[in-house]
């Protein structure tokens, strides 16, 4: 078999990738590619380190070619953990330091206790204020992690590709001249830790080598054991690990649930998100603004259903018209007039300067307990009624502070006339006054223009809805 044919078959078979030869040797991929088709041949130098790698006598590699004796030798072998895996594992070991830290742990606890409370109870500036402390000490950990994780690095021992010798006296790193690039005493080997893959020696100095177990030969393995006798095993890792994630999962479980089923205020929180709205009024003035601009200003949060249906809406507004609260609790009926959606609209500028807008979906909801639409109470009338009435006008004759404007759908009140504030209205704004006292009852969809702060010396002005045709 030629060179190229065994270098070739002995990469394969220790499962080396072309590239893998190439960073481990020092040359182009192009350059082992060559090799191997037997285009070109080695020099003696890469010859000698083609043997250490694939853990082969240069004898074996060139089918009895000659080339320099010496190197493969029982106690060394080619370094071959690349830059990426070396930081890898340097960054697993400094993070399984820190999370064995019984402050972290401390910390950690403390947070996911933190966001428990916040989550079921709110108290928001409390909770957050020492969710923010611990959050930043975990944060400092964090950052003195990277940090020991860079110092490493950067005092790394030996590169892939180099040469790793144990003997009596320590470790010796041979660069890819084979000049020797560290010396390293047994007694500056502070401890060994070891896993099914690599033994892990922390040296002083913050330094980090990784040593596959794989790459080491008995008596590299013989020397390591007698002269580092802390080596001891890694399974505190899978304590620490399952403690992690079980604290993990069972905090998450706990947050989780105040989010579902109203279980706590984050549930309460979540619920509001989807169904309240909030939006500013832009004109504040109940004269100028009147319900359609309140109406106006719902409908760009909040698509309103085609058919709509009150029975309470109750406006509070000033002598100047400045309004001081508005509540309306709205029925919303598909094109099948079947009840799909409730809006309750709200503005108390005290505690809030937007209006909020809160739906219920009654989709799936029995029948039963279900509002019927009335077509004689659609909110199409109510517009048509304050769409007509100069609010201003009726409220002069008053002189008081405050007024109310207050819908009650469809109401009876009975035989009272004209000398009770009674006032037919039809769908044209034609204004109608009965007798002073009514002969027949009187009833329909009702607007009363009041006096919140004088109900009892103030008598209402009542509109009270009849279409022509019926008056």
């Amino acid at each position: 078999m030629s060179l190229g044919k065994n270098i070739a078959s002995r990469r394969k078979s220790q499962n080396f990738s072309q590239e893998d030869i190439a960073t481990l040797v020092g040359v182009s991929r192009q350059a082992v590619s060559k090799w191997e088709k037997d285009l070109s041949s080695p020099s003696t130098e890469n010859i000698i380190r083609l043997a250490e790698i694939l853990r082969v006598s240069v004898e074996e590699l060139t089918g009895g070619r000659p080339a320099a004796a010496g190197r493969d030798r029982e106690d060394r072998s080619v370094y071959r953990v690349s830059d990426s895996r070396y930081l890898w594992l340097l960054i697993k070991d400094r993070l399984f330091i820190r999370l064995a830290n019984p402050v972290l742990i401390f910390l950690y606890l403390e947070a996911w206790q933190t966001m428990y409370q916040l989550a079921y109870i709110g108290m928001l500036k409390r909770n957050l204020l020492w969710l923010s402390i611990y959050s930043f000490g975990i944060l400092l950990f964090i950052l003195e992690g990277a940090a020991a994780v860079y110092i490493a690095a950067r005092r790394r021992v030996i590169l892939g590709g180099e040469l790793l010798e144990l003997s009596e006296e320590g470790i010796v790193v041979v660069d890819m001249s084979y000049r020797k690039k560290a010396d390293i005493h047994w007694r500056e080997v502070k401890r060994v830790k070891e896993s099914r893959h690599y033994y892990f020696l922390i040296l002083e100095g913050r330094r980090f080598l990784p040593i596959p177990r794989q790459d080491m030969t008995e008596a590299q393995e013989s020397l390591l054991k007698k002269h580092a006798r802390r080596v001891r095993g890694i399974k505190l890792r899978i304590v620490i690990a399952a403690f992690w994630i079980f604290v993990t999962a069972c905090g998450t479980f706990a947050v989780g649930r105040c989010m579902v089923n109203l279980n706590g205020k984050l549930a309460w929180k979540i619920q509001e998100a989807k169904t309240d709205k909030k939006v500013r009024l832009k004109e504040k003035n109940f004269y100028k603004t009147g319900l359609s601009g309140i109406m106006d200003r719902v409908q760009t949060k909040v698509e309103l259903m085609p058919h709509l249906m009150t029975e309470n809406v109750d406006i509070i507004f000033k002598k100047d018209g400045e309004i001081e609260s508005i509540y309306a609790f709205i029925y919303g009926y598909d094109m099948d007039y079947k009840l799909r959606t409730t809006y309750l609209v709200s503005y108390e500028p005290q505690t809030d300067k937007r209006m909020l807008i809160h739906t219920q979906d009654w989709t799936g909801v029995d029948k039963s307990e279900q509002k019927e639409y009335d077509p004689d109470n659609d909110m199409e009338i109510l517009f048509q009624m304050a769409g007509n009435i100069n609010v201003q006008d009726v409220v002069r004759q008053w002189d008081e502070e405050r007024y109310g404007f207050y819908y009650k759908g469809i109401a009876s009140w009975g035989y009272l006339g004209a000398a009770d504030g009674i006032r037919y209205i039809d769908q044209k704004g034609k204004v109608t006054l009965p007798d002073d006292y009514s002969s027949v009852e009187v009833n329909g969809p009702s607007l009363s223009i009041y006096c919140p702060d004088k109900k009892e010396e103030r008598t209402p002005i009542r509109f009270v809805y009849a279409p022509s045709e019926t008056m």
